[in-house]
């Protein structure tokens, strides 16, 4: 079974690209902290809620795209025209 944490994570992955490169503390559906050191994010987190453990995940550098049926089928085309 997947933490409230991890599925707020997942449907809010937009919300998090402020925060590319970045760790983030989450405690249900609330980023209770962010830094590039995760030392720093386990130290604020720790002080602030003792009794909690938070989900601490690594925001990504960059950007992935998930590629569509649509955008695959376009791909595979041009592929197909690439070989010709």
């Amino acid at each position: 079974m997947l933490s409230v944490e991890y599925d707020w994570l997942n449907k809010n992955r937009t919300e998090l690209f402020k925060y590319r490169g970045q760790y983030v503390a989450v405690i249900g559906t609330e980023i209770v902290s962010n830094h590039s050191d995760l030392r720093i994010v386990v130290s604020e987190t720790k002080s602030k809620f003792p009794n909690v453990i938070p989900h601490i995940s690594k925001v990504p550098d960059i950007h992935y795209k998930i590629p569509t049926k649509s955008s695959i089928r376009k791909e595979e085309k041009n592929r197909e025209l690439s070989l010709t």
